[in-house]
């Protein structure tokens, strides 16, 4: 169902100051979703692969980007994501 879809899993905080953690709802908290953020020019600035609870570093420019995030059984959630540095 469309709502189970949409919440398999969440990046926050948003707007970040650049580290962005995820949390998943597959049954195995070790499974792997695959992340790509891209800038508003298509360029890959980050790729890395994030269990459930773990999260990475955005070292890139303030500014919007997309999350695209891939699960284990082939779900693909794209985010957008605001980098704020304070």
């Amino acid at each position: 169902n469309e709502s189970n879809n949409f919440s398999r899993f969440n990046f926050f905080p948003n707007p970040t100051n650049g580290y962005i953690k995820m949390r998943h709802n597959y049954d195995n908290k070790n499974a792997l979703v695959m992340i790509n953020v891209l800038d508003i020019f298509g360029k890959s600035v980050y790729k890395g692969a994030l269990t459930d609870g773990s999260s990475f570093e955005l070292k890139s420019p303030d500014g919007m980007y997309i999350l695209e995030a891939t699960g284990p059984d082939g779900f693909v959630k794209i985010d957008k994501i605001v980098k704020i540095s304070r």
